[in-house]
């Protein structure tokens, strides 16, 4: 008497069969691979459909939409990656659990079944002995996963081979686009830009793939927003937006577990434009965050797309900022964070060439720190460090958005005042005197003090040397005549 194979497997009628109540579709050119694989899912309860190609089996897919699906690479006309390419963009089966069978190379042909969306990637020469637990466990994980994003609209049913090829080809034609979209962002990453005009570039990229206004949302101090689509509120209001969307005064929002961004409190600026601030992609750092009315939600495609394009833009936005980070090592002090010696001769150069061109002022203030190495000698260079990096936060706090503040070496510092004259400038200096005078630096119970020397560009002499020589004469005499006080020279 002939034994079944469910009765090789050791089934008997009390068994509950693992796949009992499934309907399973199998693609495969090969009758007799197709055969075996039926033979081997029905002897583990579940009904199998057949077909003999890739085509037939998105066709037949959409029409019966089974519980899983088993595909063979290598099929005429349609493969089985594009067939689950195709598959998985159709609302139907875009969560059926999708098997894959190769006689390929494992490794090409389990990194291709991943991108292609497969939830496993079985090899014919291992057996079929795995099919049944793979369907399980593939069905498993489909039904623990929560879907974030918006259902795919309803399409129709492919009547024909055609039918599917056309598909096929607006599945390859997205794809090029992502390739090009992916393209654009990685060469600018070579880029050697200011991490603004990086933020411009990426936006002139991102204008291709949304319309709903998108933005860039730094965290640093101070936070920014940079608008990479053409917003259809000014970016101000953006900002506002964003503001509303956090429950401090900082950009600090809270998220959900599908990282939407939870809106504690709503600000008028969000009630009159009726936008909402959602976060696409968040780093350390910063984030991508794209707003939307209520109530509306971007298309599956818009959506992956901008998730492609944040996924590529992340390493461009962190190479921009570590070579922002570089410029700024390169040209601060390291000790008390202000400009350095470098960057202030050669700021004052380009300030002087400015001047002289415009006919306008240029002011420079040079202080230095009274008996300072007694300090540092009395109280050690703990003490005398935290002093310096006290008073150059206390002078940048008196100082014009456009004024430069630098150290010069040691305890000597250095204002550039653009278009400020010599009475201005004076003034400038004796806020800054007063400012110091009022510091208690802990650990030092000492009177801070500080000497100034100003100057004043003569037109039609931009000499970068003769213009700190000139400061330096001033400083020289406020420290002959007792120490703080400002003198000047012009």
């Amino acid at each position: 008497m002939q034994t079944s194979a469910r009765e090789t497997a050791g089934y008997n009628p009390g068994m509950t069969l693992p796949l009992s109540g499934m309907h399973v579709l199998v693609a495969d050119d090969s009758p007799t691979v197709l055969a075996a694989v039926r033979e081997t899912l029905a002897s583990a309860g579940a009904q199998v459909t057949t077909a003999g190609d890739g085509a037939a089996a998105v066709r037949t897919a959409m029409d019966t939409q089974p519980d899983a699906i088993v595909l063979d690479i290598s099929m005429g006309g349609i493969n089985g990656y594009h067939a689950c390419r195709l598959l998985r963009l159709e609302t139907t089966t875009r969560d059926t659990p999708i098997v894959i069978l190769t006689s390929r190379e494992p490794e090409p042909a389990q990194f291709w079944a991943e991108r292609a969306g497969a939830d496993a990637c079985l090899f014919k020469d291992d057996g079929l002995a795995g099919l049944t637990t793979a369907i399980l466990e593939a069905r498993a994980a489909r039904r623990r996963s929560t879907p974030v994003v918006a259902p795919h609209p309803a399409r129709r049913t492919p009547t024909s081979d055609g039918d599917v090829l056309e598909r096929l080809a607006t599945l390859l034609d997205r794809e090029l686009f992502k390739a090009t979209i992916l393209d654009d962002v990685s060469a600018l990453a070579a880029h050697m830009d200011d991490l603004q005009t990086t933020l411009e570039l990426l936006g002139d990229v991102l204008r291709r793939v949304i319309e709903a206004p998108f933005a860039a949302l730094l965290h640093d101090a101070p936070p920014g927003l940079f608008a990479l689509s053409r917003p259809d509120v000014p970016l101000e209001a953006l900002w506002n937006i964003v503001w509303g969307a956090s429950s401090r005064p900082e950009w600090a929002p809270t998220y959900s577990e599908d990282r939407q961004v939870v809106v504690p409190r709503v600000s008028e600026q969000v009630a009159l434009t009726g936008l909402e601030p959602r976060v696409l992609h968040a780093a350390p750092h910063w984030e991508f965050v794209y707003f939307l009315h209520r109530g509306e939600s971007l298309s599956v495609e818009s959506l992956e797309l901008c998730r492609l394009f944040a996924q590529a833009a992340t390493l461009v936005v962190s190479n921009a900022r570590l070579r922002a980070e570089a410029q700024r090592s390169a040209l601060t002090d390291e000790l008390t964070g202000v400009f350095n010696r470098r960057y202030v001769q050669g700021r004052v150069e380009v300030e002087l060439e400015r001047s002289s061109r415009t006919g306008g002022t240029l002011s420079l203030v040079l202080l230095d720190l009274d008996e300072f190495k007694k300090i540092n000698d009395e109280h050690g260079h703990l003490v005398g460090d935290g002093i310096l990096r006290e008073t150059a936060q206390s002078i940048s706090r008196i100082l014009r958005p456009y004024d430069v503040l630098g150290r010069f070496g040691g305890e000597e510092f250095v204002i550039l005042a653009p278009d400020t004259p010599l009475e201005g400038a004076v003034r400038l200096a004796e806020r800054a005197r007063q400012t110091i005078a009022r510091l208690h630096p802990p650990g030092a119970g000492v009177q801070l003090t500080a000497s100034f020397g100003v100057t004043v560009a003569r037109r039609g002499e931009p000499d970068v040397d003769a213009l700190f020589r000139q400061a330096d004469d001033a400083l020289q005499r406020a420290k002959r005549a007792g120490r703080n006080r400002v003198e000047a020279t012009g």
